[in-house]
C-alpha cells in the first residue's frame, strides 16, 4: 500500500478558506453530534484544518494529531 502524500510546497491547498465550503470542520462537527468528548484523534493532520477548529470544541479534552510526514508535524 502506498499512502497518499501531501507535497509540504502545496501547504497552501491544504489551507485555502474555499476548502471550507466542502469540508467545513463546523459542519462536520455538528454531524457528529458528540457529547463531550474527552479525547480526539486525527490522523494524517497535515497542517491540521480539522484538529484546530475541534480543538475549540473540546472543554476537557485534548486532541493527538498524527501523521507520517515528519515535515507536516514540523510545520503543524
Amino acid at each position: 500500500m502506498n499512502p497518499k502524500k501531501i507535497d509540504p510546497r502545496h501547504l497552501e491547498k491544504l489551507n485555502d478558506p474555499r476548502r471550507m465550503k466542502i469540508q467545513d470542520p463546523h459542519l462536520i462537527w455538528e454531524t457528529l453530534a458528540v457529547k463531550d468528548p474527552r479525547v480526539l484523534v486525527e490522523i494524517g493532520v497535515g497542517t491540521g484544518f480539522f484538529a484546530f477548529p475541534f480543538s475549540e470544541k473540546l472543554r476537557n479534552g485534548a486532541v493527538y494529531a498524527l501523521d507520517i510526514s515528519e515535515q507536516m508535524l514540523s510545520w503543524l
